[in-house]
Formats: C-alpha cells, structure tokens, sequence
C-alpha cells in the first residue's frame, strides 16, 4: 500500500470494528448503525483515492541515465561493438533511451533507439562499422528524460600491435619463429609488411608470403639468420599498410655452432704490432663461416709512412662490403686464410687503400680442432715500403703476412707496405 494511504488505514478498521459491536446489539444502536455506515464508506473513497494517486505519482517518477558504455570502444572496420544503457534503478515503464552520434555515424550503424524493458536496468545495443581507409573516432550519446550519457568509439584500419620471435636469442644459420598480432579480426586478406635491419643477416620475407587471411587476427613466419661476426642485434618491424605504425622485436644473432671456432695465440708482426681474434672454420664444407681479426700498430704507434693504420678490424661477413669472402678475397683454404679490408683514405677521396691479412697454417684446419702453428719466416726479405712494383721486394706468398696497397690515383703513384708474422699460432675452442 502506497505511504500516504497507510494513515487513513487505522481509523477506517476501528470504524468497522465499532459498527460490528452496533450490529450486534441492535436494539440499543440502531441510531449510530447508519452513521457509523457513512462514515465507513467515506473512509474507505478516500483511501482508494490516495492509494491511486500515491501509485501514480511513483509510475511519474522513472529512474534517470546512469551510464552508457561500448565495448570494446576500438575496433577494426568490419567488427563489431556493443552499446549497453544502465539506469540508477529498475524502470515501472519501458523505457526508450534515444541513440544519436556526432561525425563517427558516417562509419557506423546502430538502432535509434534502445528500449530499457519494465522492471529492468540496462538493455543493450548492436554497432556494426563500415570500410575506413585511415583511423577515425567520435561519440555516440545516449538521452533519457533529460539525460545525456556519452562513450567514445573509433572504427581503425588493421595493422600490426605486436610481433614476438621464439626463440628471440640464437646462433647464426638457425631458424627462428616470428608470430604477428593484429589490433583485431583482419577484414579482408591483408598483406603485412615486414622490415628488417639487416636482411643478409635477417632475410624476412616479402609482404607476398605474409598475409593474414580474413577475419585471422596474426599469422606467423620463420625467419632464417645469416653468417655474423660477432653477436649481433638485429630489429625486425612489421606493419599493414601505409597509414598504419606496426610494432617491433629485436633478435640476437650470435656465432654459427657449425664447425670450429679458432683463435689467434700470440701473433706478432715484425715492426711489435700483434694480431688478435677469431674465425669460424667448417672443414665438412671447407667454409670460411666468419671472421673477426684485428691487427695493431707497431711500437712506434704508427705504421709505414708515418701514418696510423686503419683501426678496424677484419670482419667477416660485414654486411655493406668492407670484407670481401675470404675465398674470394684470395683463394683461402684449409692451409690459408685471407681477410680484405677496404679503408676510403679521408685526406683524399681518391685514394682507396686496400689493408689484407694472409695466414698460412703448417697443417689443414680440422674440426678436430688443437693448436696449429702459423707458417713464418722472420728473416724473409720484404720491403717495408715502396711505390715503384719493378722494385718492391714481395713477402713470399707461402708464409704469413699483412700488406697495405694504395692504388695509383690522379695525384698519387701506387704504394705497397707489408709487415711479417714472426709468432703465433691458432687454437680451436
């Protein structure tokens, strides 16, 4: 019973109860029945009329609009999102919330309305998006009795949120699996655009062999690493088109394990400079897998001509064509390794100097590994330097040795320099 008629609810029961007590004793009441009958009855009017009233005045009070939520509130064009009303408390009535949008509705659907059932809360809504060619946003509103409620939608292109590689940390000449995930079901079949920072140590495939079927949300792809010199950071991105950002990983390439890895013990050049490193050797293939030497000045700290030598080491494979293959470079094999630089001179972009390291061994290289002494000869008679070739005396080419070329240039004679290993050996590990 509604508040208001609960107070005219007493009195009306002890009227009845007094006209109970007159009706059974006639004789000594019959002159209060009538009254107490019309009293009764006017009692009773008014507390339909206030039980009516009080049951109106609650169905002309509604609950108001809580809240209006999208989920999720991105999505790729082509998907779908789902709008849901909540009201602060049940609704007597079927209530209609009123949908509207702002420059988003060109890329969406959805009802203009949402009717909240008798009794209920919240009802929800569908939202479906059309084809969008760069990212767009905007809000969708919900009103109800006066009251605005707003939540953000953007409709996106696809493209790339992240890519992993397992395992992301191996050795060279091994296969890695690179997984991509996109931002949501891909619409149609959508190309991905994989990059590579150096793709002849990380080759990634076209975006022809990586392509995410439609309504797939990631695709995978193996990826085959290169010869390094030395560990390596390589950085892999992908991404789905043009307007689009895509993600990123980084992969850690570290020495083949084919093989046998050899390192240079104790070499030294006649002028007191020594050479120190490494270099992968695979006797089953007869490769040169990777190298990574370097030679230092001799005690005076320069080189021939007074000039320093150039600091960086022989590296092999350098990825931008410093060092040349060392069969290439000068018919290395398994009694002779030949590395090559080649250093652009800064005081003359004429000249190009060539600096190339020969190591002869007194025994082929094995992947038996051991220690292996290199072929010298100390006292052999060498130039030091010269520019003229009728003239130059030239190490013998059966021992072990660093020369230095200049080309002949506009301004410039061709110039020779060699240095002779007088120690050393190499060990495998």
């Amino acid at each position: 019973m509604p508040v208001p008629a609960i107070r005219y609810a007493a009195p009306l029961l002890a009227e009845q109860e007094q006209l109970w007590h007159q009706q059974a004793h006639p004789r000594r009441h019959d002159g209060r029945i009538l009254a107490t009958c019309q009293r009764i009855a006017k009692r009773a009017v008014l507390l339909q009329t206030l039980s009516m009233a009080s049951g109106a005045l609650a169905q002309q009070s509604p609950a108001s609009l809580a809240q209006l939520s999208l989920q999720p509130s991105s999505v790729v064009w082509a998907s779908s999102s789902t709008g849901t009303v909540t009201l602060t408390a049940p609704t007597p009535n079927p209530a209609i919330i009123q949908l509207t949008s702002d420059a988003i509705g060109r890329h969406i659907s959805m009802p203009a309305s949402v009717t909240v059932p008798a009794g209920g809360v919240s009802a929800s809504f569908p939202i479906t998006t059309d084809q969008v060619f760069v990212n767009q946003s905007g809000m969708v509103t919900a009103t109800f009795n006066g009251a605005r409620k707003t939540a953000a939608l953007s409709v996106v292109v696809p493209d790339v949120v992240s890519i992993n590689c397992t395992p992301s940390r191996l050795p060279a000449l091994a296969t890695t699996r690179c997984s991509v995930t996109m931002n949501g079901p891909a619409p149609l079949p959508t190309a991905i655009f994989a990059h590579s920072s150096d793709v002849t140590i990380v080759p990634v495939p076209q975006s022809i062999d990586i392509t995410v079927p439609a309504k797939a949300t990631g695709i995978s792809f193996d990826v085959t690493t290169g010869l390094v010199p030395a560990q390596t950071t390589v950085t892999i991105s992908a991404h789905a088109g043009t307007n689009t950002v895509g993600a990123f990983t980084n992969l850690e390439v570290d020495l083949t394990t084919r093989g046998r890895k050899w390192v240079l013990q104790n070499v030294v050049l006649r002028d007191g400079g020594t050479v120190t490193g490494y270099f992968n050797y695979d006797a089953a293939t007869g490769a040169y897998l990777d190298a990574n030497v370097t030679a230092t000045p001799g005690a005076n700290g320069t080189g021939n001509w007074g000039i320093k030598p150039a600091s960086f080491p022989w590296l092999y494979p350098v990825h931008g064509g410093i060092t040349g293959d060392p069969v290439k470079a000068g018919g290395s094999t398994p009694s002779k390794l030949v590395l090559l630089n080649s250093y652009q001179d800064p005081d003359n972009i004429e000249r190009r100097e060539f600096v190339y390291l020969r190591l002869m061994f007194s025994q082929p290289l094995t992947n038996a590994g051991g220690t292996v002494p290199l072929v010298i000869d100390p006292a052999a008679p060498v130039s030091p330097t010269c520019t003229v070739d009728p003239s130059c005396k030239f190490p013998p080419s059966t021992i072990s040795f660093e020369g230095w070329d200049i080309p002949i240039t506009t301004s410039t004679p061709p110039a020779h320099s060699y240095r002779l290993v007088i120690d050393g050996s190499v060990q495998a590990q």
